[in-house]
């Protein structure tokens, strides 16, 4: 077979000795165009026709043939035939050649009934003799019985397949943690090519050992099949996490990135050590650990430098994927060397930070996502060159220069630099704690079949989910199949290197939390970029989540301004009509939910930082609790629901909020901040007669505040990981934690001592709760259960099974005859408390169920998601009553009109939307903004539409607010001047002036009748405030505002001010509120 391709020069071609089209044993080729299905088509041979055949495998896909489109072709000299832009041409017939016996595979493996036809594929019972068996097809499309159980190792379910093998989720007995069973297909089994391969593969799975490069644990062969047993990776691929990005339309992080970038460079520096090049890097075949470490996988075209096996490959063939492949791996594949590794180390990684491949000319990568380091720009240049003598020589060598560039610190260099650990030498039971430099970050990856199975297949989990961080394999040996496959062979525990282990927050804390909640691929990243970076107006992609629709009311009943504000820093706008200031400014999923005591009203927590309470029965948003600079982790009501608790904190950033606060519940104002902890918040409660606060945190203690002077009474200190859930007891008297370390703790509230231990759980303890009586506990875990214990003995007494992932929340009714639960499968669920049966189900959320709780009558159910709704519903049916809206959605906002006949929506369809709150018919549209609708509100008449407008980046961002007639739809005023988006808008009471927040840094003060700009607002992080005039006249909350942090551009003069000349000529308080109007 000869194969030529556009591009290639005219006097070469490519010929192998054996070939499956696109797709082959040995990777011979593939045709490099999107368009075209890496399992395009197969030779293979006809037992009908005596000939081999050239099959088309894609339903919709074609062979072209003399202008014909073809699904068969048979194989004969002179046949010419093309598949996209690659053309193929048969120099011979293939020679037919006996081959071995082959056995029936679609028969039952147990009784050889051929009644297991009518299975369905994936498990099931064969008809005949009730054995459980798996149905799957390989890869020429044929059905394929298999047992599902060999000695102690079963199949669970199929994760992925590929050409040449299937992975399954497997368990073996007395083990609590999955593996990966990966299963080599029948059709292959006469195929030495791909014998080689798969062995090949499995032993250099044996000889490294290292984190960062995936392990193997067993092998042997199932039923006759090859097979090798290696970790159920908990996160997908890189790959995975490339489609989502695509799909929201987003790039990653540079700090996540650079994250994976070291991990990666770690592994396959311990190839190289060992002599050996991957060959094949590319996004599938980098997978995600427990702990959203990246690992090395799919080591099957691995070649040690200096040799390789001649019935691999024939002379001369390229090995590896297209795009990621330097040119000499397709010029002289025979000289590659550890430099080409370090090529497609670069091609991943522009790829990830920009969305796209690096083709054509030279684009760096800091132009299209505006958290790149130019600096890093430089290194990905230099990893890109074509000539492998100007690449770096070793990753040595880029370690050194991420050093010199300042992208890493020497420590972080030195925990990433490994020593080759080759099966002779013991592994690493710890891979290296992440650098401070990075932060530790969290994910959650939909299933998705990868482009070869040996890669991402093996690293998904059932439905998407995070398994979590650090798992310790609790047994002394992992069983290996023996070579017939009749018995298994125990290992000794050293060949079992453990997994990647980080103790304290950053790899737990987020999930006892529930934050990894989205479909698909979340990236939880709160870093800065790097200051002063302009965004390029070209970049395809934005490199952060959407951002959360700011403060819909900043301005209070009397209008005046209240802002707070985090953003990281930003250049300011440079008007001539207005100073230049640098400063610093805000941006979610529901976290937390509860009732108040009388029931009326439901309060929630966000990753939007906030706090809001809602009228429970309209659902109406009635107050927002504002100051907290982290996510606001855990909410609570005081007994008499005067007083409302929040608890706060990221685990990503290192300057994170880490405070407990009280606030008045009818004036939202902060009443009391209890500081110490030096982790997130993640748990809060009041004891029953409110006089004390207790609180859980990251830093692994609870502690006991005194809620009149914000005085820490006494801390809980025990526990090894992060405290994820604190309750206290119906009579104060006692204090209840769950934690990370797998335990519930019983505490006496007075000394501080533990007092009973509750033990069982096999992963985190997310949450927890005393019964009413204060005779029970409740806990839920990360192991998906819920469990009820005797609070006085530590004993068990029942377990509530049947959630399919982590069970976030739990509470009791209010006569503790039942248990709630919610969960990360979308659900919450209402058990028997005395029997653990299940009597309802809640169902709806289209995300993780973060938080539960009861209402004080025990008639209804509340719920919050990361779908960013909190939902009531009625107890008795599970039927949904009311959805309490207002975090970012799809639908970026919403607002009532004033006399609540008419519901207004802003959405990233470029519109708002006028509808009919009775119907729900839509009256108006509103069109005209060139970017996604952020922020709605109506005018205080109703008669008018405010909108606001943007986005981080687009080749013309709108950016701006625009006046809307609300009978006729016209627009009536532009309000133009932001430099960014435009993510809030509101009237002042009279409706004569509007306020814009913007992504920029600033809010603005506009006239509606005019459209003329009257004042700017600046936001610091500490909370404080500036009012800015177009004269160049401010006003401040800062005592002394020769300690403003912004530098003074004068724009009389064109001159950069001293402070004191400042003050003295443009502090002017008095002018500043005749702008303001008072």
């Amino acid at each position: 077979m000869r194969f030529s391709l556009p591009g290639l020069p005219t006097d070469e071609v490519y010929v192998a000795r054996k070939l499956t089209i696109g797709r082959t044993p040995d990777n011979v080729f593939v045709i490099p165009e999107d368009a075209v299905d890496r399992h395009h088509a197969i030779v293979d041979f006809s037992e009908e026709q005596g000939q081999f055949v050239v099959r088309c495998l894609q339903r919709d896909g074609y062979l072209e043939t003399g202008g014909q489109q073809v699904q068969e072709l048979v194989l004969q000299p002179g046949v010419r035939f093309r598949i996209g832009s690659g053309e193929f041409e048969c120099l011979a017939s293939p020679e037919v050649t006996s081959s071995r016996e082959e056995r029936n595979w679609s028969v039952c493996p147990h009784c050889r009934s051929e009644r297991c036809g009518e299975l369905a594929l994936g498990t099931g019972s064969c008809p005949s003799c009730q054995q459980e068996v798996m149905v799957v097809q390989d890869g020429l499309g044929r059905r394929v019985i298999l047992p599902c159980r060999v000695g102690p190792c079963r199949l669970v379910r199929l994760v992925g397949q590929g050409g040449m093998t299937w992975v399954f989720e497997g368990q073996v007995d007395g083990q609590s943690e999955p593996v990966a069973i990966k299963i080599l297909m029948p059709h292959l089994l006469n195929d030495d090519a791909a014998l080689q391969r798969f062995k090949r593969e499995s032993e250099i799975l044996r000889q490294v050992r290292h984190p960062r490069v995936l392990r193997r644990l067993g092998q042997g062969r199932w039923k006759g099949l090859p097979c090798v047993l290696t970790p159920l990776m908990a996160q997908g691929s890189l790959r995975a996490v490339l489609d989502e990005l695509r799909r929201q339309k987003q790039v990653c992080h540079f700090e996540v990135a650079l994250r994976w970038f070291l991990d990666v460079m770690a592994g396959l520096e311990v190839l190289h050590q060992l002599g050996l090049v991957h060959r094949d890097l590319k996004p599938s075949n980098i997978l995600l650990d427990g702990a959203s470490r990246a690992v090395v996988g799919d080591l099957g075209i691995v070649r040690r430098l200096g040799q390789e096996t001649a019935s691999l490959t024939a002379t001369g063939a390229a090995l590896g994927t297209y795009h990621y492949m330097a040119p000499e791996q397709w010029e002289n594949p025979e000289s590659v060397d550890q430099r080409a590794d370090l090529y497609a180390l670069g091609v991943t990684f522009y790829e990830l930070l920009t969305g796209r491949l690096p083709t054509g000319r030279w684009q760096a990568p800091s132009q299209m996502n505006r958290t790149v380091p130019a600096a890093f720009d430089r290194i990905l240049e230099r990893l890109l060159e074509p000539w492998p003598e100007r690449r770096f020589d070793s990753v040595a060598s880029l370690r050194q220069a991420l050093l010199e560039n300042g992208l890493i610190r020497p420590a972080d260099a030195a925990e990433e630099t490994p020593g080759p650990q080759a099966d002779d030498r013991p592994a690493s039971p710890h891979s290296p704690p992440t650098p401070p430099l990075v932060p530790k970050f969290v994910f959650t990856a939909a299933d998705r079949q990868e482009e070869s199975a040996s890669s991402s297949a093996q690293a998904t989990r059932p439905g998407g989910t995070t398994s979590l961080p650090d798992l310790p394999v609790k047994h002394s040996a992992m069983p290996s199949l023996s070579p017939s496959g009749t018995h298994w062979i125990p290992v000794p525990n050293e060949a079992i290197a453990q997994e990647s282990r980080r103790s304290g927050l950053y790899a737990v804390i987020a999930v006892g939390l529930g934050v990894l909640v989205l479909v698909g691929v979340v990236l939880v990243v709160t870093k800065r970029p790097p200051s002063g970076r302009i965004p390029s107006r070209d970049m395809p992609y934005t490199p952060d989540t959407p951002p959360e629709v700011g403060p819909t009311t900043p301005f209070g009943v009397k209008g005046d301004v209240a802002l707070t504000s985090d953003r990281p820093p930003a250049v300011g706008p440079t008007s001539p009509s207005f100073p230049r200031v640098v400063v610093t400014t805000s941006s979610g999923y529901v976290t937390s939910v509860a009732f108040s005591p009388n029931g009326r009203q439901v309060l929630t927590g966000s990753w939007d930082g906030t706090a809001r309470v809602w009228d429970a029965a309209t659902g109406k948003e009635l107050r927002q609790f504002e100051g907290h600079t982290g996510w606001v982790l855990s909410v609570a009501f005081s007994p008499d629901g005067r007083q409302v608790l929040t608890g706060s904190g990221n685990p990503f950033e290192r300057t994170s909020d880490n405070t407990a606060r009280l606030w008045d519940a009818a004036t939202g104002q902060e009443l009391r901040r209890f500081e110490g902890h030096t982790d997130p918040v993640t748990s809060v409660a009041f004891s029953p007669d409110g006089r004390q606060v207790l609180t859980g945190s990251g830093d692994n203690t609870a502690r006991l505040w005194d809620a009149a002077t914000g005085k820490e009474l006494r801390r809980f200190e025990g526990h090894t990981e992060a405290v994820l859930s604190v309750a206290v007891s119906p009579d104060g008297r006692q204090v209840l934690t769950g934690s990370a370390d797998k335990t519930a703790r019983l505490w006496d509230a007075a000394t501080g001592k533990e007092l009973r231990r509750f033990e069982g759980h096999i992963l985190p303890v997310l949450s927890v709760a005393f019964s009413p009586d204060g005779r029970q506990v409740l806990t839920g875990s990360a192991d998906k259960t819920a469990r009820l214990w005797d609070a006085a003995t530590g004993k068990e007494l029942r377990r509530f099974e049947g959630h399919t992932d982590w069970v976030t929340s739990v509470a009791f009714s209010p006569d503790g005859r039942q248990v709630l639960t919610g969960s990360r499968d979308n659900t919450a669920r209402l058990w028997d408390a005395a029997t653990g049966e299940e009597l309802r189900r809640f169902e709806g959320h289209i995300l993780p169920v973060l938080s539960v709780a009861f209402s004080p009558d025990g008639r209804q159910v509340l719920t919050g998601s990361g779908d960013n709704t909190a939902r009531l519903w009625d107890a008795a049916t599970g039927k949904e009553l009311r959805r309490f809206e207002g975090h970012t959605d799809p639908v970026t906002s919403v607002a009532f009109s004033p006399d609540g006949r008419q519901v207004l929506t802003g959405s990233r369809d470029n519109t708002a939307r006028l509808w009919d709150a009775a119907t729900g018919k839509e009256l108006r549209r509103f069109e005209g903004h060139t970017d996604a609708v952020w922020p709605v509100a109506f005018s205080p008449d109703g008669r008018q539409v405010l909108t606001g407008a943007g986005h981080f980046v687009g080749v013309a961002p709108d950016n701006t607010a625009r006046l809307w007639d609300v009978t006729t739809g016209h627009e009536l005023r532009r309000f133009e001047g932001h430099t960014d988006m435009v993510s809030s808008v509101a009237f002042r009471p009279d409706g004569r002036q509007i306020l814009t927040g913007s992504q920029d840094g600033t809010a603005r003060l506009w006239d509606v009748a005019t459209g003329r700009e009257l004042c700017r607002f600046y936001g610091f992080t500490d909370g404080h405030w500036l009012v800015l005039t177009p004269e160049g006249y401010f006003d401040t909350d800062i005592i002394d505002p020769i300690e403003l942090p912004v530098t003074y551009y004068d724009p009389v003069t064109g001159q950069d001010l001293p402070m004191e000349e400042v003050i003295r000529r443009y502090h002017r308080p008095d002018l500043v509120r005749v702008k303001l109007g008072g």
